[in-house]
């Protein structure tokens, strides 16, 4: 087991500046990552842009992305060939597991030093050079994949879990409506 900075072991860039490419005249139609973020999940919508782009904006499977002004939102991609906005750094695993490498940077201690490199007093950023040097444990190449696969077992379950609370709700208040009937809160 030995540290290595996340650049040694990830490819870590900022996404791409899109107003940039965009032109009405283009025939080349791409989705793209839209900047609205809810429910902790990724929109999309599609944009016409030059054909001139780098492929390293494009999503690859296994990528991860944060979200630089907001750097709760942290995904891993499972979709090739989406354009990926500035706002947003993209992780590029090397050499090491993605998952094991995602579930890191989902983590309490990665939360902890990540609120420590933030910039900003109203708006906090993430700056991709800070990412960089900031140190991880790397550990034998089947250990991450052992990890990294009950990891995701474990955020599967947490998942479930959650469906099933929001349910419950749901029927909680469904079930005041049918005890109270219809107008049971009035001004």
């Amino acid at each position: 087991m030995t540290y290595k900075k996340l650049s040694e072991v990830v490819d870590i860039y900022t996404g791409i500046r899109t107003p940039r490419y965009m032109s009405d005249e283009s025939q080349n139609t791409e989705k793209i990552i839209s900047n609205k973020i809810a429910d902790n999940k990724l929109h999309y919508e599609t944009i016409k842009v030059d054909d001139n782009i780098d492929k390293k904006y494009y999503s690859k499977k296994d990528d991860i992305i944060i979200h630089l002004l907001n750097t709760t939102q942290i995904h891993m991609l499972t979709e090739e060939n989406i354009l990926i906005p500035f706002n947003y750094a993209i992780i590029r695993p090397k050499n090491v597991n993605a998952q094991y490498i995602y579930h890191i940077l989902k983590s309490n201690q990665f939360n902890h030093v990540k609120k420590r490199i933030n910039e900003g007093t109203q708006l906090k950023v993430l700056k991709v050079s800070h990412l960089k040097d900031i140190k991880i444990k790397i550990i034998s190449p089947e250990s991450q994949e052992k990890y990294g696969h009950l990891l995701n077992l474990v955020d599967k379950h947490i998942q479930t879990k959650e469906e099933q609370l929001k349910t419950e709700y749901e029927y909680k208040n469904e079930l005041i409506y049918e005890l109270l009937g219809e107008k049971y809160v009035r001004l």
